[in-house]
């Protein structure tokens, strides 16, 4: 026979037994400075449990039936950042923005996903997702007070403080504050809301599938340069091209203008050396360069070594001929520091004496420049 324990009396927040079914449990936001006026005005009555009960109010109500289950909180609930907060910054913030933005972040996550899934068709999408991520806006408050509104009237109900807190994935906020033991909490739920965020509408993965994937995007985001990241893909078995790595900031395009975040990326030397079909930087004038693609190395025009003084190469799509260009008016895509998040994504790139130099060379830029000048020369 089903025993029925409707209806069911709790203990709530006034001290008073109420049906439970009627009654909300706080989940999540057990740590809410409440505003008691505005619970009763909404009829909003919250389970209190005994101090002696060890259980979680979530933990205890899933023992409950169904039918008479208090119900959550946080459902009814929106979390708001309110305007006005002091924004600062800190090494935590910094070293998961330039993880986030590591050259090899965006093309490895995706071969690895892509390998784990069959349909072809989804992978532009999950690439998508990938990027549009890695633009979250990860900010750092002295305080992270966060307003908690009812989703039906907007009416404040509270305020509670979090650690950290992801806005409509376009912002995580993260409290100044926040002990150097919940920063892996952070770097755990910053794994879990892309994986998420990934998946929302495209093919699913398994439940281990999904747990391997958080595991690894953890220990990806505590890499602290490009360099060590690629060896964690590589334990995996992901190697990265260097033309994916041309791809991992923003989606090369002929002709298109390259924006400031990425002069990290580019490096100017007479030595280079440049492969049919590689994406290129092109000066068109000062201060302006566009992608570009090497059609051929211009052969009879090499220096003592064999080595390439000028390449054809395309500018647009509609260009069938292409142009050819001194090996100094080009610029090689490397590896390189991590791009200021800062940087405006209108702005254009300005060239500049020295720019996206990785390494130290043996000539130095004056030198270098003359160099430059005789070529054109010669050239000519």
């Amino acid at each position: 026979t089903h025993l029925s324990l409707s209806p069911l009396y709790l203990l709530d927040h006034k001290g008073k037994l109420s049906e439970s079914s009627k009654m909300f449990y706080l989940g999540w936001l057990s740590k809410l400075q409440r505003d008691h006026s505005k619970l009763e005005q909404n009829d909003i009555t919250l389970l209190q449990l005994p101090q002696k009960c060890k259980m979680l109010e979530n933990e205890f109500c899933s023992y409950l039936p169904i039918e008479v289950q208090p119900k959550p909180l946080p459902k009814l609930c929106k979390v708001v950042v309110p305007p006005g907060c002091k924004a600062i910054d800190s090494p935590f913030a910094q070293n998961l923005r330039k993880a986030l933005h590591f050259p090899c972040f965006r093309p490895g996550l995706l071969k690895t996903i892509n390998a784990k899934i069959s349909n072809k068709s989804q992978h532009a999408i999950i690439e998508e997702a990938i990027v549009t991520f890695c633009n979250i806006d990860v900010i750092v408050l002295e305080e992270l007070n966060l307003t908690v509104l009812l989703k039906d009237s907007m009416q404040q109900i509270g305020t509670i403080r979090q650690d950290y807190h992801f806005e409509h994935n376009r912002a995580l906020y993260i409290d100044s504050k926040v002990k150097k033991t919940r920063k892996d909490k952070i770097l755990d739920a910053t794994a879990c809301a892309l994986v998420a965020f990934i998946f929302t509408n495209n093919a699913p993965l398994t439940d281990l599938e999904r747990s391997e994937l958080q595991k690894l995007i953890c220990f990806l985001l505590k890499a602290e340069s490009d360099d060590e990241m690629q060896e964690l893909f590589d334990e995996e078995g992901i190697s990265i091209t260097q033309n994916e790595v041309s791809f991992s900031l923003t989606d090369p395009e002929l002709g298109k203008p390259l924006q400031k975040c990425m002069s990290h990326r580019l490096d100017q030397d007479y030595r280079n050396l440049f492969k049919a079909d590689e994406w290129v930087g092109y000066e068109v004038e000062e201060g302006k360069v566009i992608f570009a693609k090497v059609a051929y190395p211009v052969m009879e025009d090499c220096d003592e070594n064999g080595r390439p003084l000028s390449y054809v190469i395309y500018t647009s799509e509609e260009d069938e001929e292409g142009k050819k260009v001194s090996v100094l008016e080009i610029y090689k895509f490397i590896r390189g520091k991590v791009p200021s998040v800062e940087a405006s994504d209108s702005q254009e790139l300005e060239v500049a004496e020295g720019i996206g130099q990785s390494v130290q060379r043996d000539v130095q830029e004056s030198s270098a420049r003359d160099i430059k000048r005789e070529l054109c020369k010669e050239l000519k």
